[in-house]
């Protein structure tokens, strides 16, 4: 790396580190993704039920390092969508020869609200969209490069990286497929013949193999989960909804990308682009065409943002009319982004923030409440997955520790959902043994506090996986909803139930959880669990064979 693209990736990665780490309001602790991620790096694998493992081998680093505490994450977070502000420095610079247009690009990539968005949050979709930038990066250098030694860099870098991005997300398919049959399109179709395409598909094909071999194994459970997601949530997406989140994904900087398709098409000396436009017309419509969710797309857009920013400047040749339209431009998609900080970094204690959200909603429009459930809540629900997973692992802990140590040896611990069952795994498995006081409020003794041991399970997600086959279970601690379907279930299985805690936060989206500690089962309690475990499991997985 040359002096001027360390000077630019350090620059770089030190602006998204102060606005994506800084502002943060100490309220907001892990979003519920990012725990069950961490969790997967406690349980490598070649394969999971509901995503590739890339996420997962990433998570194990960190946590044999002991980089997987909130603050190092957020610094991780930050950086990765550096990589992708640095490819819109690259291939700004690289088009136009202006290393502040350069500057620029990286600059009003991480305003976006996608991008200020993508710097906070540890999960695979971040990953996907910095992949899916460095992929139409290395795509647009090797159809650019006129030497043949520089296309077999490219390709064989892009195989890598395509090979990593489908470990991480299978959708980068669509990608790559629009890529080539963009190109398969263009003047330069002949490229797609060359041998360092067959060279690149190899590697990445290699890089895939035994993530794939875990599928073919376990019966594609990918696909299971796919159906799942598409008929409980996908069904009720819209075009019309979809089309609309295109347009504001980026907010004023999407203003850019739309240059770049016009141009595109318009202009004779820019239509060697056209490739990417088709690329961009076969994601979008296959997407729309399987009701995908709007965020899926994401990564089409920062590169087009770039190659917008270039042509826009290319069009304008007089220097002060470039200079004044880009600094409006700028100042405009700055402004937007302090004025709507809160809605996309949460940098405001939460029991403050339903004021700011309440007032977007009421005098701009904007309702960012919504929930899955179709209701309006105190918080976005992103925000709300950020709150309470500590109290909530210390919660389930405490209720563990005071069990005597013959219930600790047969007690499992059964969470409501995948985000219960990581809080507690991250939390309570993690934390020395040390002194807490029973009640704060009154001198009650000392308690020992202790690591929990025993399997803490969840039908939901890949929890199911390292679960053991069976266990001798006589006691059980659930964490879950408090309702009549709950009361039931757990009395038709156990004689005693007793809550011995409860998780109160009004702004957490787990509001209201009940930690239940049941014991003397009605009949076999090692039988209960490996039944109940190959139900949960037979669901998930479909060996074939």
């Amino acid at each position: 790396m040359n002096r001027r693209n360390l000077i630019a990736i350090s620059a770089i990665s030190l602006f998204s580190i102060i606005i994506h780490c800084l502002f943060i309001s100490s309220d907001f602790e892990f979003h519920r993704d990012e725990l069950f991620y961490i969790v997967l790096g406690y349980h490598p694998a070649l394969g999971y039920y509901d995503l590739p493992p890339l996420i997962a081998y990433l998570s194990f680093i960190l946590n044999i390092t002991g980089l997987n505490s909130l603050f190092m994450i957020r610094i991780i977070c930050a950086l990765i969508l550096a990589v992708s502000a640095f490819c819109c420095y690259k291939i700004t610079f690289r088009l136009s020869a202006n290393i502040y247009l350069g500057y620029l690009a990286a600059l009003i990539l991480m305003l976006t609200p996608v991008g200020l968005r993508i710097g906070i949050l540890y999960q695979y979709t971040s990953l996907d969209f910095m992949f899916w930038n460095i992929i139409i990066y290395l795509f647009i250098m090797w159809y650019e490069t006129p030497s043949l030694s520089s296309d077999m860099k490219y390709m064989s870098v892009l195989g890598i990286i395509s090979g990593l991005a489908l470990m991480n997300k299978y959708m980068v398919l669509l990608l790559l497929i629009g890529l080539f049959l963009g190109l398969l399109i263009s003047p330069k179709r002949k490229m797609i013949f060359r041998r360092e395409v067959l060279f690149a598909s190899l590697i990445a094909f290699l890089i895939v193999i035994p993530n794939l071999f875990w599928q073919v194994y376990y019966g594609f459970p990918y696909l299971l989960n796919a159906k799942q997601i598409y008929e409980n949530q996908l069904v009720n997406n819209t075009a019309g909804q979809f089309i609309k989140d295109q347009l504001l994904n980026y907010g004023l900087a999407g203003i850019f990308w739309i240059i770049f398709i016009v141009l595109t098409l318009s202009l004779k000396r820019f239509r060697r682009y056209n490739f990417l436009v088709i690329a961009f017309v076969f994601v979008i419509s296959v997407l729309l065409l399987l009701k995908g969710k709007s965020y899926y797309s994401m990564g089409l857009y920062p590169v087009m943002i770039s190659m917008g920013i270039v042509m826009l400047y290319k069009i304008l040749k007089n220097n002060i009319l470039r200079i004044s339209v880009f600094s409006v431009l700028f100042l405009l998609i700055a402004w937007l982004s302090s004025a709507l900080f809160t809605a996309f970094i949460p940098d405001t204690a939460s029991n403050e923030m339903p004021v700011f959200f309440k007032r977007i909603a009421e005098e701009r429009g904007i309702e960012t409440r919504r929930w899955e459930d179709g209701k309006i809540h105190l918080l976005p629900q992103d925000y709300a997955d950020m709150l309470g997973w500590k109290e909530m692992g210390d919660l389930t802990q405490r209720s563990y520790s005071q069990l005597t140590e013959e219930e600790r040896r047969t007690t499992v611990i059964f969470a409501g959902n995948y985000g219960i069952a990581s809080a507690i795994e991250y939390y309570g498995r993690r934390i020395e043994e040390e002194n807490w006081i029973v009640d704060k409020n009154r001198i009650a003794g000392e308690q020992r506090i202790v690591k929990i041991d025993c399997p803490i399970v969840s039908s939901g997600s890949s929890f199911m996986q390292w679960s053991p086959e069976t266990f001798p279970m006589k006691t059980a601690i659930v964490v879950d909803d408090n309702n009549e379907q709950t009361d039931s279930t757990l009395h038709a299985v156990f004689n005693k139930v007793e809550v011995v805690g409860k998780f109160d936060q009004p702004q957490a989206r787990e509001n209201g959880l009940f930690v239940y500690k049941c014991s003397e089962p009605k009949g076999s309690g090692e039988e209960f669990y490996s039944n109940w475990r190959k139900r949960s499991y037979d669901k998930l997985f479909r060996k074939i064979f």
